[in-house]
C-alpha cells in the first residue's frame, strides 16, 4: 500500500546460455544465472525480465551451469554445487532432490553430447554421468583441474582440460587424443 517492494540482494555465482528456439550459430539465447542464494534464474534474451526463477533447495549454492536442449521444445538445466551435489531441472522444474553427489567438489562440468555430462573434480578425477544420474566412466588426470570446456568440430564430440601448469588436453570421451603447453 505504501509503495515498498520486496528485494532480495544476492550474487551471481555461475551463468550459461539456454538456446531460445534454435541451435544454429547466432540464435537467440536466454542467461541462465546461478545465485548465491541458491536460485537458477532463467533470463529473457534482452536481460530485463526473469522468464523463471528455480529454487535449488536449502544448502545448494550453484557452482557451474550446463544447458542442453531448447526452451521452445525441451530442455535440461545441470547445476553442479558447491559442495558437489547435481541437481537437473527438466523443463522449468526440479526433476528430484540431488540426482548425483560427486565424490570431490565440481570445479568444471561441460555437456558431452545431450545426454551426458562430464565434471571435473577438486581431487583430479574426471567423471561421466547421464543426464538422469547414471555413472558412465571416471579417470583420474596427474595434476589439478583449473577449467573444462566442451568442443563440437564435425561429428566429434569432446572436450578440453586446461591443467595446473599450463597444459591443455583434448578428449574424446575418456580417450586424450591430443595435449600441448601454453
Amino acid at each position: 500500500q505504501h509503495g515498498w517492494q520486496y528485494s532480495e540482494e544476492t550474487c551471481v555465482t555461475c551463468i550459461a546460455v539456454l538456446k531460445k528456439d534454435s541451435n544454429a550459430e547466432g540464435a537467440v539465447g536466454l542467461l541462465v544465472v546461478g545465485t548465491e542464494n541458491g536460485d537458477v534464474l532463467i533470463v529473457n534474451a534482452q536481460a530485463n525480465k526473469i522468464l523463471k526463477s528455480i529454487r535449488l533447495g536449502s544448502g545448494f549454492v550453484p557452482a557451474n551451469i550446463v544447458c542442453i536442449g531448447l526452451m521452445a521444445v525441451e530442455y535440461r538445466i545441470i547445476v553442479s554445487t558447491r559442495d558437489g551435489g547435481v541437481i537437473s531441472i527438466k523443463n522449468g522444474k526440479l526433476v528430484r532432490g540431488c540426482l548425483v553427489r560427486l565424490e570431490s567438489k565440481p570445479c568444471g562440468m561441460v555437456p558431452l553430447g545431450t545426454k551426458e555430462i562430464g565434471f571435473g573434480c577438486m581431487d583430479k578425477t574426471i567423471h561421466s554421468y547421464s543426464v538422469k544420474g547414471r555413472k558412465n566412466w571416471s579417470f583420474k588426470v596427474d595434476r589439478q583441474i583449473s577449467t573444462m570446456v566442451s568442443f563440437q568440430k564435425d561429428i566429434l564430440n569432446g572436450f578440453l582440460v586446461a591443467l595446473e601448469g599450463g597444459e591443455i588436453r583434448m578428449y574424446v570421451g575418456k580417450v586424450a587424443v591430443s595435449s600441448f603447453n601454453m
